[in-house]
């Protein structure tokens, strides 16, 4: 999965968290370029939540896993 945080240059890692449906945390890993890749080959099919701990708050988006 590809995450883009972005047209801004980073100063540090942004913490990324991806969050089951029942609000545990299956991934926990950092965005370290505008555009990063993320191994979810490992979460089973289902809705997950990714947060982006960010200087100006939190982001959050849904992710659906079908295969």
């Amino acid at each position: 999965m590809k995450i883009c945080v972005g047209p801004t240059i980073l100063s540090e890692p942004i913490p990324c968290i991806i969050i089951n449906y029942l609000g545990q945390t299956v991934l926990q890993t950092h965005v370290t370029d505008e555009c990063s890749t993320l191994d979810i080959a490992a979460l089973n099919p289902g809705i997950y939540f990714v947060q982006l701990v960010l200087s100006k708050g939190l982001r959050s988006e849904r992710l659906a896993i079908i295969r």
